[in-house]
C-alpha cells in the first residue's frame, strides 16, 4: 500500500492544530502567569477569578450543587 497520501494528510492536520494552538498559548500564558504570582505572593490561599481579571462561575464557586 501507498500511504503517502494518508501521512501528508495527518501532517497537515497537525499543521492545522498548531496554528490554533501557539495563538491560544500565548493568550493563556498572561493567565497562568498571573494565578502563579497569587499562589506565590499568599501561599496557597483560596483562588478567584478576580485575580486574573475573569468573571468565572466555577472558579468563584458558584456553580456547585
Amino acid at each position: 500500500y501507498d500511504l503517502g497520501n494518508l501521512w501528508a494528510f495527518s501532517d497537515l492536520a497537525n499543521i492545522i492544530i498548531v496554528y490554533f494552538n501557539v495563538p491560544l498559548l500565548f493568550i493563556g500564558a498572561h493567565y497562568v502567569l498571573k494565578a502563579t504570582e497569587h499562589y506565590r505572593q499568599t501561599g496557597g490561599e483560596s483562588f478567584t477569578g478576580a485575580v486574573v481579571g475573569i468573571r468565572s462561575d466555577y472558579w468563584d464557586g458558584k456553580d456547585k450543587d
